[in-house]
C-alpha cells in the first residue's frame, strides 16, 4: 500500500487528508510524489504525473552514496564505476566499454583491497547491503568471502552460496546497525563488483520511508 500522506495533488490544490478513495491508481494518475522521496531508478528524478510501479519502489529505502574510494585500481575500472546507477548512468555488468561504459569497480589481487564510500545524508541504519558481480563468473569467485562493513561493524560475508539472480548478485544483512560509511574488504583476491546498493529498510516497503535518501 502507499502512505496517503506523501501524496499530493498535482495543482496543489488539495492536501491528501482530503482524499475520499485513496488507491494506487489515484497515486499513480492523479496524484504525484512529493519530491524528495518519489522512488526512481536513479533515486534523484524531480517528480512526475507518471505511473510509479512496483519496480521503481525498490528505490525508496536505498541510501545515497558519495565519495567513493577503493585501495587500488584494476586498469580504468575505478571506484567511481560502482555509482553509475546513482549517478543516472546505465548499469553494464561487463568489463568492457561495448554499448556502454563499464560499471564495475575492480580492485587489484595483492594483500588486503577494499572499496568504500561515505552516506550523502549522514547517519543511516542498514538493513542490508546489495552487491552485483561482474561478468563473466571468475569476478564472482573473487568476491566469495569478502566482508561487509558499515562504519567499523562487520555486517557479514560475501556468500556466493547464497548468490540470486542465475548467480549475479547477492545480499549480505546488517541488522539495521546506524553508520556514516560502507566498506567491502578483501583479501588476496581483490574487490570486483558492478553495482552496490545499501537499503535503511526493506527493499520493497509498504510505505515510503521518512528519510530519504
Amino acid at each position: 500500500m502507499y502512505n496517503k500522506a506523501d501524496c499530493i495533488m498535482i495543482d496543489g490544490a488539495r492536501t491528501a487528508n482530503e482524499v475520499s478513495h485513496f488507491n494506487t491508481g489515484q497515486c499513480y494518475n492523479k496524484y504525484r510524489l512529493v519530491s524528495e522521496q518519489r522512488p526512481t531508478y536513479t533515486n534523484t528524478a524531480n517528480p512526475s504525473p507518471n505511473r510509479i510501479n512496483s519496480f521503481d519502489y525498490q528505490w525508496a529505502n536505498v541510501i545515497n552514496l558519495a565519495n567513493p574510494t577503493q585501495s587500488s585500481d584494476e586498469g580504468k575500472y575505478d571506484a567511481t564505476r560502482a555509482m553509475s546507477r546513482q549517478w543516472g548512468l546505465p548499469v553494464h555488468t561487463y568489463l568492457d566499454d561495448n554499448m556502454w561504459p563499464s560499471s564495475c569497480s575492480v580492485t587489484q589481487r595483492e594483500g588486503t583491497q577494499w572499496w568504500q564510500a561515505d552516506f550523502e545524508g549522514g547517519e543511516r541504519p542498514v538493513r542490508m547491503v546489495r552487491l552485483t558481480y561482474a561478468i563473466p563468473h571468475e569476478f564472482k569467485e573473487r568476491m566469495n568471502g569478502a566482508k561487509v562493513f558499515v562504519d567499523d561493524h562487520l555486517c557479514g560475508y560475501v556468500d556466493n552460496e547464497k548468490a540470486g539472480g542465475k548467480g549475479f548478485f547477492v545480499e549480505v544483512g546488517c541488522d539495521d546497525f546506524v553508520g556514516k560509511s560502507i566498506r567491502i574488504e578483501q583479501e588476496d583476491q581483490g574487490v570486483a563488483f558492478c553495482e552496490i546498493s545499501a537499503y535503511k529498510g526493506d527493499r520493497f516497503p509498504t510505505e515510503l520511508p521518512f528519510i530519504w535518501g
